[in-house]
């Protein structure tokens, strides 16, 4: 299953309204201004741009300047300029198009001044949907998002989740996101994610499918660290040909402005865990373990399904991931992450307390991670002295 995570909002954040242009250009239509109704003025559009349209031209919340102005351009541009059966022929272009209008947009963002047109909306996007009750913002892009994949489906997932990973890191929005969900997978209803911190990135999928790629998350979680050398990330990439090791990292990496613990300002990326990994991947003995370590039930643990790094768990990251055969690691972070956070999602403990209650749960950890590596080690000599 590959996600393709809101596609339409990604595809559509282009730039051609920067200067305030109209949202279907007058050439187009013939006219020598604006657009009135731009749904009766464009009786051809397709019912995914009269949709578009339409909810722009009903739209009162300043925090869907975004949606508007962005979707509503991307989709005039297409219109006269590339038809819509030549674009399943220029998806590449349009989307490297996009990224670079985009990217180069929203760099612009913080040194904008008395701007107008589209950055001046752009910028009231940021400045309102930085703030913790944005949920305007979240409708508006739930909206794209439910219209995304049957629309704009021909599209790579690649450039979609680097251009939303821009978005995302530099107006810090809050919004609901859906997978999509490979043909042979059930139950796709299921598969809802809704997050309430600012997504830094996407990467791929909750499932078995398109998990190659997850390796480079865990490159990101590596890169935010400091003095980190090419050598850790180079045995991550060997890890992966051992042990199919992208299991380790679920789908959605967030970021965080850690502001002192790794450096004034510094991005710090965390990704969420999938929980039915684990299970399937590693068993009932996975969930018995984890329920005995958390004194928790199996019915109790079987409710939940994601969990999220957070960024406490770095230094001990930091600290571990050269002790462990990496054929071992993803397990154990795997079982650290969850364990510390469930423990600390149940109590009601103040920080440094919890702190303390991970940190000793962090330590049960190691040690049964230490006695599996030495079972492990025990196999495999008994098997050389079996040959």
């Amino acid at each position: 299953m590959i996600v393709s995570y809101a596609v339409c909002a990604l595809n559509n954040t282009e730039a051609s309204g920067i200067n305030g242009t109209t949202l279907i250009s007058d050439a187009e239509h013939g006219s020598g201004g604006g657009i009135d109704n731009p749904v009766q003025d464009a009786p051809n559009l397709s019912r995914y741009e009269k949709f578009v349209l339409e909810t722009m031209n009903a739209s009162k919340d300043p925090c869907d300047n975004f949606y508007q102005y962005a979707c509503g351009n991307t989709v005039a541009k297409w219109r006269t300029e590339h038809r819509y059966a030549q674009r399943h022929n220029l998806k590449k272009e349009i989307e490297l198009e996009l990224l670079s209008n985009m990217h180069e947009l929203i760099m612009n963002i913080n040194n904008s001044g008395n701007a107008s047109g589209f950055e001046r909306k752009l910028k009231n996007f940021h400045s309102m949907c930085r703030r913790s009750l944005a949920q305007n913002a979240s409708t508006a892009i739930g909206d794209i998002i439910r219209f995304s994949e049957k629309a704009f489906a021909q599209f790579e997932n690649e450039s979609s989740c680097s251009l939303m990973g821009i978005m995302n890191r530099e107006l810090g929005v809050q919004a609901v996101y859906k997978t999509s969900v490979h043909p042979n997978e059930k139950n796709a209803s299921e598969n809802l994610l809704y997050i309430n911190t600012p997504l830094s990135m996407f990467t791929w999928d909750f499932h078995r499918y398109g998990r190659r790629r997850a390796i480079h998350a865990f490159t990101e979680i590596l890169a935010s660290f400091p003095n980190r050398t090419s050598s850790d990330a180079d045995m991550l990439w060997t890890a992966q040909n051992i042990t199919d090791f992208d299991y380790f990292i679920a789908s959605l990496p967030n970021t965080v402005q850690s502001e002192g613990l790794y450096g004034e300002n510094k991005s710090v990326y965390f990704p969420i865990i999938n929980l039915n990994d684990i299970r399937n991947d590693f068993g009932h003995c996975s969930v018995e373990f984890l329920s005995s370590l958390l004194e928790e039930t199996e019915e109790q643990l079987s409710h939940r399904k994601f969990v999220i790094l957070t960024p406490e768990l770095y230094p001990i990251l930091e600290r571990r991931i050269k002790e462990f055969d990496p054929k071992e690691f993803r397990l154990y972070l795997q079982l650290v992450v969850i364990a510390r956070l469930l423990k600390q999602e149940r109590s009601q403990l103040s920080e440094a307390q919890a702190t303390t209650a991970c940190l000793r749960l962090e330590e049960r950890l190691f040690s049964h991670m230490l006695s599996r590596l030495a079972i492990n080690d025990g196999f495999a000599e008994a098997k050389r002295q079996g040959e």
